[in-house]
């Protein structure tokens, strides 16, 4: 789901495909191998994402100006995904996505652990 989900995201920002267009291959895959995307937590999912509604937020970031391929810095975004730096995606201008916070340090495998709210916002 996730390589599929990337080929799709490449066809919607660089050949500039729309995401009705993009998803026509992918359901004519019968059954489909492909699952939902939905939060990261444990529990029963409330709500499921398709790969078109992907696609479809990813053509409204873009056209709402929240992204441009242009001006994304994969250092940046490399440097900030280290689980030992920060573990923060930068959404849009005004969203920040990350890990927890959890109300105590928790440490995970090598140097990698989790923030408090305090480490986000002093």
């Amino acid at each position: 789901t996730n390589a599929a989900f990337l080929l799709g995201a490449y066809l919607v920002l660089v050949k500039k495909w729309s995401p009705e267009r993009v998803a026509v291959p992918f359901e004519a895959i019968q059954p489909s191998p492909f699952k939902p995307f939905r939060d990261a937590t444990f529990v029963p999912s409330s709500f499921d994402l398709t790969m078109l509604d992907c696609w479809r937020g990813l053509q409204r970031a873009v056209d709402s100006n929240f992204f441009d391929m242009d001006k994304f810095k994969a250092d940046d975004y490399d440097f900030l995904d280290d689980p030992t730096i920060a573990d923060v995606h930068i959404i849009s201008p005004k969203f920040l996505a990350f890990r927890g916070p959890m109300d105590q340090e928790v440490r995970m495998a090598g140097a990698a652990f989790a923030l408090q709210p305090e480490d986000y916002v002093p």
